[in-house]
């Protein structure tokens, strides 16, 4: 999945949360280093998972689109 999302994924998840209002137990916002540890399995959390699930989906959906032009292109 990190190929699919790339290396500066957790700013985009962190982006996510702030849109969708996500805040931690504390009432603040969730750090890089939260997200890090969800992908990597030592932490869990129900709503970061939910933010990285959303992000690879978009971004898959993306390249497929992209693939489906350079297609089309090709094809011409």
């Amino acid at each position: 999945m990190k190929k699919l999302l790339g290396l500066k994924y957790t700013s985009e998840v962190l982006k996510i949360l702030d849109n969708r209002k996500v805040v931690n137990r504390i009432g603040g916002k969730y750090t890089s280093g939260s997200v890090r540890n969800v992908m990597a399995g030592k932490q869990q959390n129900i709503q970061i998972e939910n933010a990285i699930y959303d992000l690879a989906f978009s971004k898959r959906k993306v390249n497929e689109d992209l693939e489906d032009k350079r297609k089309q292109l090709l094809n011409n």
